[in-house]
């Protein structure tokens, strides 16, 4: 889908298990605060179901949005991706 996703600039394109583990906690480090991948892989799951153009969207600034937010993972994203 032209979609590159990354963790605070460390892309998780073509990458395997252990890197993207290691994205997950160099997340630690930038926000203090752990990011787990139950929480970047839903939203995966549901961008990738989506119909979504060229983009480059930062896992981990969208799962801490979505969970500020309190709404559903579809929900969010179909607001936070409108113009994608």
């Amino acid at each position: 889908h032209n979609v590159v996703t990354s963790i605070y600039g460390r892309s998780l394109v073509n990458r395997g298990v252990i890197d993207i583990i290691k994205a997950h906690r160099y997340a630690r480090r930038v926000q203090e605060a752990p990011l787990s991948v139950e929480s970047t892989y839903p939203l995966v799951e549901a961008m990738a179901a989506m119909d979504l153009g060229a983009a480059t969207i930062d896992l981990a600034e969208l799962a801490a949005k979505q969970k500020a937010s309190g709404q559903d993972v579809q929900a969010f994203l179909d607001a936070e991706l409108a113009e994608v």
